[in-house]
């Protein structure tokens, strides 16, 4: 009986210090940053607790830049983005920046892991719904079928930052490069001594 008090007074007091530390910190801080930014279709937003007198005033422009770098390579529907290029088989065989690399070789490994429950090469069937395009529709089924034919990431070739797809093959990195997009930011903050919590 008298371990089940102990254990009760223990956490008692473990839940004080924990709540009196934050409050000691909420008050001590100021929210020095807070916004909202539309990247990949997705709403990011983020804000940050700190002493004006120590906040670099170019984080949030550091923020929104790497988040405009990383869309600006990524994205399925810029012209201009390197997998833009690649889908759409402006070069035989397309040389990837680093980021776009990484991408590409984290949506193999988990389409690989997952059995293709997770499909890069789904782009096809995607835009033929709408989705990015605005023109939503239900395809018929055998629109589908003859779209799957280009949907099977084993067929998609990384050596090294080379890419090349068959012909009629597309991927979309939305899936993963949202989390890279935040790894990303995780590692500004970081570097600019910022301790980050997820929400």
């Amino acid at each position: 009986m008298m371990k089940k008090k102990l254990y009760i007074f223990i956490v008692i007091i473990l839940s004080f210090l924990i709540f009196a530390t934050y409050k000691i910190f909420i008050e001590n801080k100021t929210i020095v940053e807070k916004d909202t930014i539309l990247a990949m279709d997705t709403q990011i937003s983020w804000v940050i607790y700190e002493k004006p007198s120590l906040y670099p005033l170019d984080l949030n422009a550091k923020i929104k830049t790497r988040i405009d770098e990383l869309v600006k390579l990524l994205s399925v529907t810029d012209e201009n983005s390197e997998i833009y290029k690649v889908n759409h088989h402006q070069e035989r065989d397309i040389k990837l920046s680093e980021d776009t690399k990484n991408v590409v070789l984290f949506a193999l490994q988990m389409a690989e892991k997952t059995n293709g429950a997770l499909e890069p090469t789904i782009y096809p069937v995607l835009r033929e719904w709408g989705f990015t395009t605005g023109k939503y529709q239900i395809p018929d089924e055998t629109t589908i079928r003859a779209l799957l034919n280009y949907v099977d990431y084993r067929k998609v070739s990384l050596k090294e930052n080379q890419i090349y797809l068959p012909e009629g093959m597309q991927i979309d990195l939305g899936a993963v490069a949202k989390g890279y997009i935040g790894d990303e930011i995780i590692k500004i903050l970081k570097a600019n001594n910022i301790i980050y919590r997820l929400p």
